[in-house]
């Protein structure tokens, strides 16, 4: 199934190949979740990121278990750093 993927500058070399700018259309295996989706894209485990599953906030105990549904947008970003 497909789902579309947004992220933000700095996590978009993890993309793959083809993706435009921060965004890509993604291939995933019916039952992903978000956190299946870091994995395939290598991001650094053990990071937070914020992750948003069609405009709702995924909280982390959730990326887990919340399945992916073909069309989904996803987006993950980086937690705001700032003082």
């Amino acid at each position: 199934m497909k789902i579309s993927l947004k992220t933000s500058s700095s996590l978009a070399k993890y993309l793959p190949a083809g993706s435009v700018g921060n965004k890509a259309e993604l291939e995933v295996e019916e039952g992903a979740t978000p956190q299946g989706v870091m994995r395939q894209l290598g991001l650094p485990e053990g990071a937070t990121y914020l992750v948003v599953l069609n405009g709702e906030n995924v909280p982390k105990a959730d990326q887990v278990a919340r399945q992916l549904a073909d069309n989904d947008a996803l987006a993950i970003m980086p937690p705001l750093k700032g003082g």
